[in-house]
């Protein structure tokens, strides 16, 4: 796990030094979201290639997401350039940000797009009817043995 904490750390340095007012801290609840919304980019990297809170939050915000492609995303219904901005690599990652901290309108048409599609089919309301139904299948699957 450390690895990829360490691999997390060194893309926000990157950004940290490349990016101009790049915003680095502990914020939360009402402050935090404030915070995402205000951005122009919302800076995302999974831990172990997971699919984890911030990439929600960063498409809830309204404000545009940079994260990795995982390949579970276009399994969700995320796209690449239409949802979220992905990201292969380090070098990868700070040409994306440049390009679209510029891009205004692409940048605003992708975060637009993103916002809502994680509100149509990615809300805690959808997590737990999808959790209720798989416990109802295996159920069951369980009683009719």
């Amino acid at each position: 796990h450390s690895a990829h904490a360490a691999e997390r750390i060194e893309h926000v340095d990157a950004l940290f030094k490349h990016v101009p007012n790049f915003f680095f801290g502990n914020r939360y609840f009402q402050e935090m979201t404030t915070k995402l919304a205000e951005s122009k980019l919302v800076f995302n990297k999974s831990l172990n290639r997971d699919i984890n809170m911030r990439f929600f939050e960063g498409l809830c915000s309204g404000s545009a997401l940079l994260t990795d492609k995982l390949p579970e995303l276009d399994e969700l219904g995320f796209k690449h350039g239409v949802h979220y901005i992905g990201y292969h690599n380090k070098a990868d990652m700070l040409e994306k940000a440049d390009y679209y901290l510029e891009a205004e309108k692409g940048r605003e048409w992708i975060a637009a797009s993103g916002r809502r599609l994680v509100q149509a089919k990615h809300t805690y309301l959808d997590r737990c009817n999808q959790i209720l139904e798989q416990i109802k299948a295996k159920r069951g699957v369980l009683t009719n043995v």
